[in-house]
């Protein structure tokens, strides 16, 4: 405890007997650290003006924008628009006629049938000859236009008796019976 008593104020006062002139204000040390934080915040934070405006400024401002843009004094090259067309001319009618013969060179859903003079004799007499294909109705009509086909004269026709006979007996009744229908 002696100790103590040898640090404190008082016991420094008693033995040299006056005041030495250093003194610390009351819960200074307390204190310290809050006033150290507050004191650098505000140096951090304070208000300065960093802007300043030149002498004159606003008054020389006009003249010094106005120096600054240049004026284009240059003549601006006017085409107009029947000389575009003009020099397109040669182009569009180029077009036109690669156009015209690219579609003509082509047959666009034109088929061409074949005539009956167009079938040789031999091609004819082999269809004819094939057996397994019988002459049936639509095949007369394939041949044969409305205006050859015409009942009437059909029915002058004279086929003679001997004709049928041969052709009854050359053939079986169901030949003749699927023929008829």
């Amino acid at each position: 405890m002696n100790k103590e008593l040898e640090n404190s104020e008082q016991f420094i006062h008693q033995v040299v007997g006056k005041k030495t002139g250093f003194s610390v204000p009351k819960n200074y040390f307390e204190e310290i650290e809050d006033n150290f934080s507050t004191y650098l915040f505000e140096e951090k934070n304070t208000k300065k003006t960093t802007f300043g405006i030149p002498n004159n400024y606003f008054n020389t401002l006009e003249n010094n924008i106005l120096n600054k843009v240049v004026v284009n004094k240059n003549h601006v090259k006017v085409i107009s628009l029947k000389q575009r067309i003009l020099k397109r001319v040669p182009l569009i009618a180029a077009a036109a006629v690669i156009l015209f013969i690219g579609l003509n060179s082509f047959n666009f859903g034109e088929q061409v049938l074949p005539s009956f003079d167009a079938i040789t004799d031999i091609e004819m007499e082999n269809w004819l000859e094939d057996s397994s294909r019988k002459i049936n109705s639509e095949d007369i009509v394939m041949v044969f236009s409305e205006d050859d086909l015409v009942e009437i004269d059909f029915a002058f026709t004279e086929i003679e008796d001997i004709n049928i006979e041969r052709y009854i007996s050359a053939n079986d009744n169901l030949t003749i019976l699927n023929e008829l229908y």
